[in-house]
């Protein structure tokens, strides 16, 4: 038997069709409800909650689409939540300094906009520094091979066409060499959990200028209240970037580029501004305690 090539969803679809088919032995689920007598339990209304009457499906849309996984949307954010609290950084570990830290970031920032590579693979680089280093201390003349080699780690993962590990040599003007690279590689791989969660940066600075609108709080799991403190500490880091007392600025140069619209020049990235909507929120959080 012979078909046309097909788009994958559709070829999905065309599968359950063939393959899972109800047996004719077998009544459907409506056709049972409608033989069962009106006293039964079956004509007993469903009771919903009141608390979800407001609170639209963002799903619907794409109940039918394969591809999107909308059954899966409750179970999967579930899954991120736990991951969010099972792969939470432990505080205590960083004995790497503030400074030192900010010139490392800085620094692979340069070079994923060099190596032209995708915003993903930057995060996913950070995310496995800081649990890397948590469970393994490193030198400090150490922390440039161990970023360079995580961000070679997170570009295999995510890249189609990575740098090669050579490429990565250069970056380093040849302080490390390939086979050092190489042997750091497999020793952050032997130690490095299989899973992680990460929150993208600037979905992070929206909450700064977003209405925490009931339908938000609902799929996010989070309210604007708990969210409070985040917020508090973007704001110092976005004024001390205003006042030119941040020396890395490989950043927000990154995303003055019309290809990320430039959103690092908002308006709304103002201190002032955020500033003054974390006072107003903080104020109101107060004043009903």
């Amino acid at each position: 038997m012979l078909f046309e090539r097909r788009a994958l969803g559709l070829a999905t679809d065309l599968v359950r069709q063939l393959f899972f088919r109800p047996s004719p032995f077998q009544l459907p689920l409506r056709s049972l409800r409608a033989k069962r007598p009106l006293g039964s339990r079956g004509s007993v209304p469903q009771a919903f909650s009141h608390a979800l009457l407001n609170i639209p499906d963002v799903d619907s849309a794409h109940a039918g689409a394969s591809l999107l996984c909308s059954d899966y949307v409750k179970a999967i954010y579930a899954h991120l939540r736990n991951l969010e609290v099972a792969m939470a950084i432990n505080p205590i570990w960083r004995d790497v300094t503030g400074s030192v830290w900010r010139i490392l970031i800085d620094w692979l920032v340069h070079g994923q906009r060099q190596f032209r590579l995708h915003q993903q693979t930057l995060y996913i680089t950070v995310g496995i520094i800081d649990r890397f280093l948590q469970n393994y201390p490193v030198p400090k003349k150490s922390l440039q091979l161990v970023g360079v080699t995580v961000m070679l780690i997170a570009s295999k993962y995510e890249e189609i066409a990575p740098p090669m590990v050579e490429d990565f040599a250069h970056t380093t003007d040849f302080t490390y060499s390939c086979a050092e690279i190489r042997l750091m590689e497999m020793t952050i791989l032997k130690l490095q959990p299989v899973g992680y969660g990460l929150a993208k940066y600037l979905l992070e600075l929206t909450l700064l200028d977003y209405a925490s609108t009931p339908a938000l709080q609902h799929y996010t799991g989070y309210t604007e209240v708990s969210l409070l403190p985040v917020m508090q500490c973007i704001a110092k880091m976005l004024e001390r970037l205003n006042d030119g007392n941040m020396k890395q600025l490989s950043i927000k140069q990154k995303y003055e580029n019309i290809k990320l619209l430039r959103v690092s020049c908002l308006p709304e990235l103002a201190f002032t501004r955020a500033y003054a909507y974390i006072n107003k929120l903080s104020n109101s959080h107060c004043s009903h305690k």
